[in-house]
This record gives structure tokens, C-alpha cells and sequence, in this order.
């Protein structure tokens, strides 16, 4: 963490418009003295640069591994489609990374389990 503040990677981010958007980027800048969004992703490189650029991020990703393996990234906030968050989750945590997921977690039961799992193991690490 630079600067004592968290960095945060948003996964899945459309300014104005996505819940991540209208929701999770106003109440992290509204929390500026302990968050900063230091990175986004979306589907494609240029989406990501233009996320980046309308939110006055200094990164836009290429893709979830690049973001998760950032230096510059603390926290990974998946604000993507419910069928995606267990490998971006996965990632993440393997990844050393805290992360928070958006409701509902996961596909069923098994896949929230296995996050879960990860979790542990990952909390068990540090």
C-alpha cells in the first residue's frame, strides 16, 4: 500500500453507466483518504484505457492477470457478470491480492465454497 491508502483495481467498469460506475467509484472517491482506484480491466485493452481515462486512473489494463499482478494494485473489486467472478476471484487470490466480489458471490453453492476455500488458504499465507 503506497502513500498509507489502498490501491483498488476495478474488473469490469464502465464510468456513468455500470454499477461499478454509478455506485463503487463514487463511494471509493468519496473515501479518497484511504482509497485510490489505481487501476482498471475491461474485455479489451482500449475499453480499459477509456475507463481509465474518463476516471482519471493512471492505468487501464490489457487483462485480470496483468491488474492482479500489479505492484500497484492492493484490492480487486470484480463488479463483472456473476459467471466470471470465480476465475477472476481465483486469480486475485492466487495472486496475493484482497478482494472484494459483488453479490451474488458465485454460480451455486460449490463455486462460492471454492472461493471460500481460497480465501482461507490465501489469510493462511499472510
Amino acid at each position: 500500500m503506497s502513500e498509507n491508502k489502498i490501491n483498488v483495481g476495478i474488473v469490469g467498469i464502465k464510468p456513468g453507466e455500470s454499477w461499478a460506475g454509478v455506485a463503487h467509484v463514487p463511494a471509493l472517491q468519496s473515501l479518497g483518504d484511504r482509497y485510490r482506484i489505481a487501476g482498471v480491466v475491461n474485455s479489451s485493452k482500449q475499453s480499459s484505457e477509456a475507463a481509465a481515462r474518463a476516471l482519471g486512473v493512471n492505468q487501464g489494463f490489457a487483462s485480470v492477470e496483468d491488474l492482479v499482478h500489479s505492484p500497484e494494485i492492493d484490492l480487486v473489486t470484480v463488479t463483472i457478470t456473476v459467471p466470471q467472478h470465480l476465475e477472476v476471484v481465483k486469480a486475485a487470490l492466487n495472486a496475493g491480492k484482497h478482494v472484494y466480489c459483488e453479490a451474488p458471490l458465485g454460480n451455486g453453492l460449490a463455486e462460492v465454497e471454492q472461493m471460500a476455500a481460497l480465501a482461507k488458504v490465501d489469510a493462511d499465507r499472510k
